[in-house]
């Protein structure tokens, strides 16, 4: 049978640890920032999770726009090529 001084042990190491694991989450994500490399920190691939579906599928849907009516800047210029 484990002591309420064996729990309360337990709960100060898991305390601690989860202090430094939120101490190293943040160095990790200001070194990213500082380095231009934001988006690989948490918060960065969450938004590109989020964002980058819905930028191909805009970029598809103008591509398919604009092939169909024959515009956009220069088409006359790719049209053989595409």
């Amino acid at each position: 049978m484990t002591t309420p001084a064996e729990i309360e042990a337990q709960i100060a190491f898991e305390r601690e640890a989860i202090s430094h694991g939120l101490q190293k989450l943040r160095k990790n994500t200001r070194d990213l920032e500082d380095k231009s490399y934001a988006s690989a920190s948490v918060y960065g691939a969450a938004s590109i999770d989020t964002l980058v579906p819905i930028l191909v599928q805009y970029i598809e849907d103008t591509t398919h726009d604009r092939l169909t009516r024959g515009r956009g800047h220069q088409f006359q210029l790719i049209k053989t090529y595409v």
